[in-house]
């Protein structure tokens, strides 16, 4: 069995993936690193050790209308954007369905780990997890008309175990509070109508938290309006 990603690119620009399988893989299934205008569309990724899809550098790399599920640890990864310049990455993902992911890796194995600046995640379903469903750091991102559900049936009862966690950076012991700069934050929540229903492990109060801003992400704005 496969023990190295299914699909790498590497620096590879303007092409188009659409209604592939990708199943059964004892690492991650697609690895793209600084790619530009690279389209996913489509495809199945199922049945991973590691991640499903990682997207790593470049700019303008999208993942549309693909379903991600039994999965060992991330449904996805996406990093792009200067953090120094404030230079999005300009990566997308809609309209994707993640589900059953994290199977052996339990905790901070999200749908999708968002890093960077000015990345966008939308209309997508993400259910069935032990964890979180986001875990996200950066300025400029836009998160909306996502609907989840069936959350934390494995993990919970601990302060950062929520909805979607907005974490400092990579590396959580460096409290930079430059994501905490509102000018340019500039996050946008719009969840999906009943956003924070169904979420699956409640045996305290604090496991229903639906956003949970991080040490210095307290105050940034979020629009949670429909």
């Amino acid at each position: 069995m496969l023990s190295t990603p299914m699909m790498t690119m590497t620096n590879v620009t303007d092409i188009r993936l659409e209604g592939l399988a990708f199943d059964l893989g004892r690492f991650d299934g697609l690895a793209l690193n600084q790619c530009c205008r690279v389209l996913i569309a489509g495809c199945t990724v199922s049945r991973m050790a590691g991640t499903g899809i990682v997207i790593h550098g470049g700019d303008k790399v999208g993942r549309l209308s693909c379903d991600i599920h039994t999965i060992g640890r991330r449904a996805s990864e996406v990093i792009g954007g200067d953090r120094e310049t404030l230079k999005p990455g300009r990566h997308c993902v809609e309209n994707c369905s993640m589900h059953d992911f994290g199977r052996i890796d339990r905790t901070y194995t999200p749908a999708v780990h968002l890093e960077g600046v000015g990345n966008r995640i939308a209309h997508n379903l993400m259910y069935a997890c032990p964890t979180s469903v986001m875990n996200i750091s950066g300025n400029d991102h836009i998160i909306e008309f996502n609907d989840v559900r069936n959350v934390f049936c494995r993990s919970g009862g601990v302060e950062d175990m929520t909805h979607m966690d907005l974490a400092e950076n990579a590396n959580y012991g460096s409290r930079d509070p430059g994501f905490a700069d509102a000018a340019h934050a500039n996050w946008r929540l719009k969840p999906a109508a009943k956003p924070y229903a169904d979420i699956g492990f409640r045996p305290i109060p604090m496991d229903a938290i639906g956003l949970y801003q991080d040490a210095y992400r307290a105050g940034l704005p979020a629009d949670t309006s429909d």
